[in-house]
């Protein structure tokens, strides 16, 4: 069945033609499928899940390994509600830890902690290697370079968009 033809009022919709729903549908699946694999492997080698990874990698990066909640949730391009929570289930097994906001209490200071950086610097290897076999040694040179030039492009059209208005548009890719 056509998607037009279970549409209460078809014609005030911009379809995607056979092409672009194929290519959405298989990027969808794609990062679905190389989330959970890369996920999976990271949990049971690390302890870690792939969010709590993100959000460490993400405090390592930055000046003092300390962050604000907002600028957590900003960029890693999430709701401040679910940066809380993660945090707030991170800090119970001594990962990160929170301290209130010294200029806004409401706005918390989110810490990598000892035992977060532990877990960490154990872990980065093997994610390494996993993310290297699952996607880059999947992908020709010039596959990486036009997929790179896409995300840069959703990224930009992104960053400052009502969803996000605190995204950070993306950084130019630094040379290997």
């Amino acid at each position: 069945m056509k998607r037009q033809d279970w549409i209460a009022d078809p014609g005030h919709a911009r379809w995607l033609s056979d092409s672009e729903s194929q290519t959405w549908q298989a990027m969808v699946k794609m990062i679905d499928i190389l989330f959970s694999r890369i996920g999976r492997e990271l949990a049971v080698e690390s302890g870690l899940s792939f969010v709590d990874y993100q959000i460490l990698i993400t405090l390592v990066d930055v000046e003092g390994e300390q962050t604000t909640m907002t600028a957590l949730a900003a960029s890693l391009g999430w709701s401040r509600s679910r940066v809380s929570h993660q945090v707030r289930r991170m800090e119970a097994r001594g990962l990160v830890e929170r301290a209130p906001g010294e200029a806004d209490r409401r706005n918390s200071i989110v810490r990598l902690g000892p035992a977060g950086l532990r877990r960490l610097r154990a872990a980065a290897p093997g994610q390494a290697e996993r993310v290297r076999r699952h996607f880059f040694d999947q992908l020709a040179p010039e596959q990486l370079a036009a997929l790179a030039e896409a995300h840069r492009s959703l990224l930009d059209y992104l960053a400052g968009s009502e969803d996000f208005p605190d995204l950070p548009a993306p950084s130019q890719p630094e040379g290997d």
